[in-house]
């Protein structure tokens, strides 16, 4: 094995290693949400959550997702970061077969913020 071919399976292993424990970390990370599937991306996205990690098993299949049912995320899908099918598989107890699961931010809102604006707001007791 060469000397270069050594660095690039030794930089993946770590890389890897980096995107499971964060994603792993998330899970009981209070600041942070994972999302899992196209469906709650789609909504995170539209709806302006800050995604701080987006990844994939899958860039093609998640392009043409994207393309046939939100065409206005197609921008999107360039920031979801390519891994490899074992690292997206090891993310979640059920990978979702939409080939996208993302870290977004949690943001922090009083009752007395979201009851200053018109309209209709959904609380999630403990999400």
């Amino acid at each position: 094995m060469s000397f270069l071919h050594d660095r690039i399976l030794r930089a993946r292993m770590w890389y890897s290693g980096r995107v499971q424990r964060r994603f792993h970390y998330a899970r009981s990370d209070r600041d942070h949400t994972l999302l899992e599937g196209f469906h709650a991306w789609k909504h995170a996205v539209r709806f302006g959550a800050r995604i701080k990690w987006a990844v994939t098993d899958d860039a093609a299949a998640l392009a043409s997702l994207a393309h046939q049912l939100a065409p206005d995320l197609a921008e999107h899908v360039g920031s979801v970061e390519d891994v490899s099918a074992d690292v997206f598989r090891s993310l979640t107890p059920t990978p979702p077969d939409s080939h996208v699961i993302a870290l977004a931010e949690r943001r922090a809102h009083s009752w007395e913020t979201l009851s200053a604006h018109e309209g209709r707001a959904v609380v999630l007791d403990h999400p």
